[in-house]
């Protein structure tokens, strides 16, 4: 997926939308592989913002999976490295 709100905070986790950069970089990949005219052509993405928002311009059929889900981070989910460090040092 494009870069998330998240990445750019260096959090793990969540459903965070792309953030500008990732918007680019969606628009450019879709502009990309439309260009390429795949025949029968099929997008599977999960169900997190962040992934549809990355193949919205990508013109074939989508579907979004649940089981294409990143695990759940648990008590961690959300937090900076710098903040599981914190919280949980070792």
């Amino acid at each position: 997926h494009g870069e998330s709100e998240y990445n750019v905070l260096g959090k793990i986790g969540g459903d965070a939308v792309l953030s500008a950069r990732g918007e680019r970089y969606a628009q450019a990949l879709a502009s990309r592989i439309n260009a390429m005219h795949i025949p029968d052509l099929r997008v599977l993405t999960s169900r997190l913002r962040r992934t549809i928002a990355t193949a919205r311009g990508i013109e074939a059929p989508q579907e979004h999976v649940a089981a294409l889900n990143e695990l759940d981070a648990g008590v961690c989910e959300g937090l900076s490295y710098e903040e599981m460090q914190e919280q949980y040092p070792r």
